[in-house]
């Protein structure tokens, strides 16, 4: 399966991969799903409910 990620520098800020053959199976379209990386999972659910 390849990956590609998706830099600025060196920040990694996205990526892409092979639809898996699983999903093609069940004919699942492509599709985008988000995430977000933190450093500390324990507070920074608080700090964004602040904002």
């Amino acid at each position: 399966m390849n990956y590609m990620m998706f830099t600025t520098g060196a920040t990694p800020i996205g990526g892409l991969i092979d639809l898996p053959d699983d999903a093609k199976k069940m004919n699942t379209p492509p599709c985008y799903v988000g995430y977000v990386g933190v450093n500390d999972v324990v507070r920074r659910p608080s700090a964004s409910a602040r904002a």
